[in-house]
């Protein structure tokens, strides 16, 4: 997995998504958009690392199987509330 951690004002959003997901761009009727590096990191991460930067944040977008599986095991999301594109798992999450 890669992620990248971004702070504004106090407030922090973790990006991240699966490896094998970086350049691809995903597509499902209307919604298209590209998994960049420069956006969801270039450091890799292992779910326990990831995890604990989840656990520090305001703000998510995960892409991917195995990303979208640590914010489950977090009870951070719900299925129900997961957004497939394609067969690519996308979730945002915010806690407030």
């Amino acid at each position: 997995m890669y992620s990248k951690r971004y702070e504004k004002d106090g407030t922090v959003l973790v990006a991240a998504c699966d490896e094998k997901l970086i350049g691809k761009t995903l597509e499902q009727g209307d919604i298209s958009f590209e998994v960049k590096a420069s956006f969801y990191g270039e450091e890799k991460v292992t779910g326990e690392a990831l995890a604990k930067l989840l656990k520090g944040c305001d703000i998510a977008n995960l892409v991917g199987e195995e990303t979208v599986r640590v914010a489950k095991a977090l009870g951070l999301v719900k299925d129900e509330a997961i957004l497939m594109i394609g067969k690519v798992p996308h979730i945002q999450i915010m806690v407030i």
